[in-house]
């Protein structure tokens, strides 16, 4: 299963292949991208809540979820350098 991150430097590759090309397919590319970049938004929102809320977590759940929001925060920056907000 690929990373957050992985999808967004899959995405951003995409569209600079598609330079040039037909504008409807760069508005869809460009349109899946914001919506995958304001997912992943909402879920870092979720896993930064207030860290009582998983002072129960044991190590291992802890580093998951340390791991998936360092993923989260990547795939936004690669979106925000791409210039889509």
């Amino acid at each position: 299963m690929k990373t957050e991150t992985e999808i967004a430097k899959d995405n951003v590759r995409s569209l600079k292949d598609t330079e040039g090309s037909s504008n409807i397919l760069t508005t869809i590319l460009r349109t899946e991208m914001k919506s995958h970049l304001q997912s992943c938004q909402r879920f870092l929102w979720y896993l930064q809540a207030p860290m009582s809320n998983f002072m129960n977590l044991n190590g291992k759940c802890f580093r998951i979820m340390n791991n998936k929001i360092k993923d989260l925060q990547n795939a936004i920056k690669i979106y925000e350098d791409a210039g889509i907000k």
